[in-house]
C-alpha cells in the first residue's frame, strides 16, 4: 500500500527571509547576497509570465538539507536538489495562481497569525528584525510569503474537499494482509516524538530536529529512554515514557511500522521521519497474538487512504495546471534533466 507524505507540506514554501538552515550551501549564499548587493531580485523562472525569484527557490532547497539532518551534498547532488526544487516552485506558484483564479483570498488576520508562528522563535522584536535585516527581506516580502502559503493550503483543501473513500477498499487492504502475514505478530515499543507540521518554516524545522537529537544523544549517553520521553518527547504518552503497549501490523502510519517492525528487540532506533515530525523507537518485546478483526483496525485505514486520495488527487490537479501553463526557466542550470525527481516522490 503506498503512502505518500501530504503534498501540501512540500509545495508550501518558508515564510520570507527566515531559511533557518544551519549548513545553506555557499551557491546559494553568494547568490543571495549578489542579488541583495546589487539591489535587483534574481529571476530563476517565470509561470504564467509571474517571475520566480531565486529566494524562493533557495529556501525550499534549505528547507531539503534541514530535513536530510546533517552534512552538505557534493556539488552534482547539490545542483540536483535545486533542479527539483525549482519544480517544487512551480508548483507553488501554479497553485497560488489556481486559487486566485479562483477567487479565493485571506484575510489580514490569518496572515498576521502566521506571521506570529515565525516571530515566535525570535527572543524580542530587535533580534527579528535585525535578523530579517541580514537574509535581505522585510515585512511586506513577509506578509507577502504568508499570505501565499496560505493561498496554496486553501487552494487544495478545495481541490480535494468532499472527497469520499470507498471502504471496499480498506477491507480489501485488510484482506490481503491477513492472507499474506497469516498470524498476528505484534511488538511493545516506546516512542520519542517531536512533531513537524507539513507547513512548518526552517526555524520550526530546525527546532524540532535539534530537540530530537538532543534525546539521541541523552539515549547514547545512557540515559533511560523512559526517562528521555518524559523530558523531551512531545507526544500525548510522553508522561508515560513514550510506551505505545502492544501494536499490531496495520495500526500504524507505514513510515512508522516500518522502522518498529525492523527494530531487534532491546535495540533503539534512530533518528527517523514520518509524516508528522522526528520519530525515534525502542522496541522491548515481539510475540504472535490474535490478529486483530477489520472493525479494530478500520479506522486507521480509512484515515491512510483518505490521506493517499487527497496526495493523488492533488498531485493530478498539478499535473493540469503545468498543462495549461506556460513555463520558462530562466536559469540553464535549472532545466530538469532525465533521472531527476520531485522531492515529494521520494516520499513515496
Amino acid at each position: 500500500m503506498r503512502h505518500t507524505i501530504l503534498l501540501i507540506g512540500l509545495l508550501i514554501p518558508a515564510v520570507a527571509g527566515v531559511t533557518g538552515c544551519a549548513g545553506g550551501s555557499d551557491e546559494s549564499e553568494a547568490a543571495r547576497r549578489a542579488s541583495t548587493d546589487s539591489g535587483i531580485e534574481r529571476i530563476v523562472a517565470h509561470v504564467n509570465g509571474v517571475p520566480v525569484p531565486d529566494a524562493r527557490l533557495e529556501r525550499l532547497v534549505d528547507a531539503e538539507l534541514l530535513r536530510r539532518g546533517g552534512g552538505m551534498p557534493d556539488a552534482e547532488e547539490l545542483a540536483r536538489i535545486r533542479r527539483e526544487a525549482l519544480q517544487l516552485a512551480i508548483n507553488g506558484e501554479l497553485m497560488v495562481q489556481a486559487a486566485r483564479g479562483a477567487g479565493i483570498a485571506v484575510d489580514d488576520e490569518e496572515i498576521e497569525a502566521q506571521i506570529a508562528v515565525s516571530r515566535s522563535q525570535f527572543a524580542d522584536d530587535g533580534a527579528y528584525a535585525d535578523y530579517l535585516a541580514s537574509a535581505g527581506s522585510n515585512p511586506q516580502a513577509l506578509r507577502d510569503e504568508a499570505e501565499r502559503r496560505l493561498l496554496m493550503r486553501r487552494y487544495a483543501e478545495s481541490v480535494t474537499d468532499g472527497l469520499v473513500v470507498d471502504e471496499r477498499r480498506a477491507r480489501e487492504i485488510y484482506d490481503a494482509e491477513r492472507d499474506r502475514s497469516g498470524g498476528g505478530e505484534q511488538v511493545r515499543a516506546a516512542q520519542i516524538v517531536v512533531p513537524v507540521r507539513p507547513d512548518a518554516t526552517p526555524e520550526e524545522r530546525a527546532a524540532a530536529r535539534r530537540r530530537i537529537d538532543e534525546a539521541r544523544d541523552a539515549l547514547a549517553a545512557g540515559e533511560a529512554f523512559d526517562a528521555v520521553a518524559r523530558r523531551l518527547s512531545q507526544s500525548p504518552l510522553a508522561e508515560q515514557g513514550g510506551d505505545m503497549g502492544w501494536i499490531g501490523r496495520g495500526r500504524l502510519l507505514p513510515d512508522l511500522e516500518r522502522v518498529v517492525f525492523a527494530t531487534p528487540v532491546g535495540e533503539t532506533s534512530d533518528v527517523f521521519e514520518t509524516p508528522h515530525g522526528f520519530d525515534i523507537v525502542r522496541v522491548t518485546d515481539r510475540r504472535v497474538a490474535p490478529r486483530p478483526s477489520y472493525e479494530a483496525v478500520k479506522t486507521g485505514l480509512l484515515m491512510v487512504l483518505a490521506r493517499e486520495q487527497k496526495d493523488e488527487t492533488l498531485r493530478k490537479r498539478i499535473a493540469e495546471l503545468r498543462d495549461e501553463a506556460t513555463i520558462v526557466i530562466d536559469d540553464p542550470a535549472l532545466e530538469p534533466r532525465k533521472g531527476d525527481r520531485t522531492i515529494d516522490d521520494r516520499q513515496r
